[in-house]
């Protein structure tokens, strides 16, 4: 196997060829907006119109409005949106939410879709500022009919499962209350992008949160929290930035249930970029204790702190023997013929990062087996970062604009003992 790795050192969603739109602008429908005090929880109403635009006499909208209303309704699903709840109300009386079906070559369609099988979120009606940040009488999701229906000619692909057209309506939902696929709305990076979709069930609570943050004036969540310890005196936290309107980033530090520290720094550089916060010397070793980190990120049109309690994070420190799992892991696209993987690190006793790749036809296919990508060879530094040659094994062997997926763990410098796998991130292969 050839390795061609240079050190830099110190959701799956189902997109249904070009689905999905990435254009998301900062508007939401009027209703979704909770303009009671924040935190003081309260519902609001949002009417929902399944409207049939399409030639296809198998599609019946009046069956499906019911279906959707109730998948929308669901208790882990974007209801969750609303500080307490969003109530979805079937209703073609001034809604706030149209979902239109079309035909394959309708002008509407292809007209907001860019030719996709699938897009939200498209605006109608007034717009309004409130808070500082832009909000629409209504928004649209558009997708085909046919599709949806399955009457299409043999061998030709259709959303054959209520799974498949529900992962694919709770996608476009997470466009119409803001998230996009990596960016550069308030989308979620470094795992696979939002909604994850097809075939995980729900939503995940931090993209709930995310949405729900900028519906109320905040600014969004961070993802992905992780501790790590650099040196037997020293504790380091970071997290995925996911705020394109955050003043200040904090996070407060927890040792065996008591507060131990704070440490502040100001707007990271943008969306997807790492914020990393690294403490003093503490005066003692780190080993044998318990820590927690919240982080706390200011901003929106209010100013105000937001924290997710699921972006708490708590892990024991590793004794000498152990090495803490690598932190913010991201797969990105270096050339055209190489990959970069990098990663903050997270231990001070490892000697060595090994990389597994896994890969699949398409990014709505499920990922075949995890296989060993090589090491690459482990400096001091909080980043951490590797360039491979997809040309070499086994990248070499995943098709060109095929989805892969990597992850990395670290292994101790005089031990067996490996690390927890770091979170996975993807990317297509070039070509």
């Amino acid at each position: 196997m050839k390795l061609s790795k240079i050190l830099i050192g110190g959701v799956i969603f189902l997109s249904l060829s070009s689905a999905h739109s990435e254009n998301v602008p900062s508007y939401h429908p009027f209703t979704m907006y909770d303009s009671s005090t924040p935190g003081i929880g309260s519902n609001e109403t949002e009417k929902v119109c399944v409207v049939d635009h399409s030639t296809d006499p198998l599609f019946d909208a009046s069956y499906w409005q019911t279906v959707i209303v109730n998948w929308l309704n669901e208790s882990l699903g974007w209801e969750r949106v609303g500080i307490s709840k969003i109530n979805f109300v079937g209703s073609c009386s001034n809604p706030g939410i149209t979902i239109d079906f079309v035909d394959d070559d309708d002008a509407l369609l292809n007209s907001t879709c860019a030719g996709g099988a699938a897009c939200a979120p498209y605006l109608f009606g007034a717009s309004s500022t409130i808070d500082g940040h832009g909000h629409s009488a209504g928004a649209g999701i558009r997708t085909w009919a046919r599709r949806w229906s399955c009457n299409v000619p043999p061998g030709q692909w259709c959303l054959d499962t209520n799974q498949k057209k529900r992962s694919l309506l709770f996608h476009e939902m997470g466009h119409v209350v803001g998230l996009g696929h990596d960016g550069p709305a308030w989308g979620r990076v470094g795992d696979g992008g939002i909604y994850d979709s097809y075939p995980y069930p729900h939503p995940a609570d931090s993209e709930i949160n995310q949405a729900r943050a900028h519906l109320n004036g905040q600014a969004s969540s961070a993802l992905h929290p992780c501790i790590g310890f650099p040196a037997w005196n020293k504790v380091r936290v970071s997290w995925f930035d996911t705020a394109n309107d955050d003043t200040s980033n904090k996070t407060a530090v927890w040792l065996d249930g008591q507060h131990l520290v704070d440490l502040s720094q100001g707007t990271s550089a943008g969306i997807g970029q790492r914020v990393t916060f690294t403490s003093g010397a503490l005066g003692f070793n780190v080993n044998g204790h318990w820590w927690t980190a919240r982080a706390d990120v200011k901003g929106g049109p209010r100013n105000t702190i937001n924290w997710d309690p699921v972006l708490w994070a708590d892990t024991p420190s590793p004794s000498s023997e152990t090495v803490s799992a690598p932190c913010t892991f991201q797969l990105e696209q270096y050339s055209q013929s190489t990959l970069q993987l990098s990663w903050v690190d997270a231990s001070f006793n490892e000697g060595v990062w090994f990389v597994y790749y896994a890969s699949a036809d398409s990014e709505t296919a499920a990922l075949g087996s995890w296989q060993f990508g090589g090491a690459c060879a482990q400096v001091p530094g909080a980043v951490q970062s590797c360039i491979d040659d997809v040309g070499s094994p086994p990248l070499s062997s995943f098709g060109a604009g095929s989805k892969v997926c990597a992850r990395v763990r670290g292994k101790h410098h005089d031990n067996e003992n490996y690390s927890p796998y770091s979170n996975i991130a993807c990317t297509l292969i070039p070509g």
